[in-house]
């Protein structure tokens, strides 16, 4: 609007529609129509509104922290076509060690015994598996994924696992035995948080992160805008 108006009233009403009109409504609707058909918890009432009030509480906070990301993004780059390449790089990097796809274990060194070789060991102060463990540590997703998975398998009750192992024409088999496991044992097993506290938790980081992100494109943009000469603050 080359001066129009001001950063302040530019930000505060992209941010505003944005985050309230298409990060906020969206996740609301998506709890309301999918949460009650996918039935994962039974019980009362309130105990189902407090799950379905966590998990559109996170997915909200998600949104915001992908959104603000690009709009950082966005602002820092020449043109449209590279903040769309440097935004998808961006929320690619963050989406492939949010816990998806990636072995928790092996980039803690949790599954590294005493007696594991040294080789072993050391693998897991590799450059890359350190750059890895970066990533996961400022990936908003990672926070996300672990909260929604801490809110819906803590005190689920008891899943029931039956074993299968290939023989050695390549056939599977079945064991035919089943295995009792809680929600916490299964959340410990995959080294994701097993307690609520670690929820909140994730969730604390999650809302930092998008607050983050968010600061980081005011600054921007006010730089952005000083260094034009466009605005007046």
């Amino acid at each position: 609007a080359s001066g129009a108006y001001g950063v302040n009233a530019y930000f505060t009403s992209v941010v505003l529609f944005d985050v309230l009109v298409l990060r906020v409504f969206p996740p609301m609707f998506f709890t309301v129509v999918t949460y009650p058909l996918v039935g994962l918890h039974g019980g009362s009432f309130l105990v189902y509104l407090a799950r379905a009030s966590w998990f559109t509480l996170v997915n909200v906070l998600a949104n915001v922290a992908s959104s603000a990301l690009c709009m950082a993004i966005g602002i820092v780059t020449p043109s449209n076509a590279v903040a769309n390449v440097c935004g998808l790089m961006a929320i690619l990097s963050s989406v492939l060690s949010g816990g998806f796809l990636l072995n928790k274990q092996n980039v803690s060194g949790s599954s590294v015994s005493s007696s594991s070789s040294a080789a072993a060991a050391a693998s897991h102060r590799s450059p890359a598996n350190v750059f890895v463990k970066v990533l996961t540590k400022t990936s908003f997703v990672n926070y996300a994924y672990d909260a929604l998975l801490v809110n819906e398998f803590l005190d689920a009750g008891t899943f029931r696992f039956t074993p299968k192992f290939t023989d050695a024409a390549g056939q599977n088999e079945n064991a035919g035995v089943g295995v009792d496991v809680s929600g916490r044992e299964v959340l410990q097993f995959f080294s994701f948080g097993d307690t609520r506290a670690a929820m909140r938790y994730d969730v604390c980081v999650l809302c930092a992160i998008a607050g983050a992100y968010l600061a980081a494109a005011f600054v921007l943009l006010k730089v952005s805008v000083r260094r034009s000469g466009a605005g007046r603050g």
